[in-house]
């Protein structure tokens, strides 16, 4: 029910957790959901969309959280995000945001590169994550109903799980690899 504290009780435990030096991943799910029409067909996931503005989105606010954590840590591997565009493994974190934030065409991409790369720091041991989500029903309906406002103002449902960033949270909300 709206009003009972959710998102203020979320708040408070992302401060604490940040000041504990844990690595903060906040998905904001309404943010990400809204403005979805429109979105390009993804190159590396078949039948799925991009959506590189969320993605950026999404990469600028884990960089701003996470700075001085992210740029600690290399990566385990290269990481192709497009045919010409690759991270190397003697990179730190944070240079991976940064090429999928100045990459439109990397950006969903880098967004996967970087959930790979925090799970598998945290199956090392190298930190603690906090995942933080916002409205996280929006994740697990089937559809979703938003406005189309590029032909009318009428209401369209979409799939969820048609959209490459909203399958990577829901796969990130899966516990068995962590």
């Amino acid at each position: 029910k709206p009003g009972r504290g959710k998102t203020t009780v979320l708040s408070h435990i992302v401060y604490h957790c940040a000041s504990r030096d844990w690595l903060i991943l906040q998905v904001p799910g309404q943010t990400i959901l809204r403005n979805m029409l429109g979105s390009p067909p993804s190159l590396n996931h078949p039948g799925m969309r991009d959506s590189p503005q969320k993605a950026r989105y999404f990469l600028r606010n884990v960089r701003l959280n996470n700075e001085l954590i992210l740029n600690e840590h290399l990566l385990t591997e290269t990481h192709h995000l497009t045919k010409r565009i690759s991270v190397d493994t003697d990179q730190s974190l944070l240079q991976l945001i940064d090429v999928g934030m100045a990459n439109s065409d990397a950006t969903t991409m880098a967004t996967v590169a970087l959930i790979h790369e925090i799970k598998e720091c945290n199956r090392r041991g190298k930190f603690k994550t906090l995942l933080a989500v916002d409205n996280l029903q929006m994740f697990f309906e089937e559809e979703s109903l938003v406005k189309d406002k590029s032909f009318s103002p009428k209401l369209v449902y979409f799939k969820v799980a048609e959209f490459v960033l909203a399958k990577l949270f829901m796969d990130l909300m899966k516990c068995d690899d962590w």
